[in-house]
């Protein structure tokens, strides 16, 4: 299955202050957060994302630009995504899957 997820980024985003001043750019860490809470919202609550497996940065992506999630379910335990602004890619890898365990606690 694959399906495209459209999101702006916003423009006072508080990491943008010190990423980098006067050249604000996304945080990559913060790209990947975006595709984990997108397959969160696709597959619910029964896996979360475990690992991932590969990731490229291709392009910066800045404040204000579209960017869209591409999502690619290649089996049960895995997802091939693709970040782009536009037509950039920005970033795209693959991501492995794991039964959420649920704990309970004594107190």
């Amino acid at each position: 299955m694959s399906d495209v997820a459209p999101l702006t980024i916003p423009k006072d985003e508080a990491y943008f202050a010190g990423h980098f001043p006067g050249n604000p750019l996304v945080p990559g860490v913060v790209v990947l957060q975006y595709v984990v809470e997108e397959i969160a919202r696709r597959v619910g609550t029964g896996q979360v994302p475990h690992q991932i497996q590969t990731v490229k940065f291709l392009a910066p992506l800045r404040p204000g630009d579209r960017m869209t999630i591409e999502l690619e379910f290649t089996g049960a335990a895995s997802v091939r995504f693709t970040c782009r602004a536009g037509d950039r890619p920005i970033a795209a890898g693959l991501m492995t899957m794991r039964p959420r365990t649920f704990q309970t606690g004594n107190g």
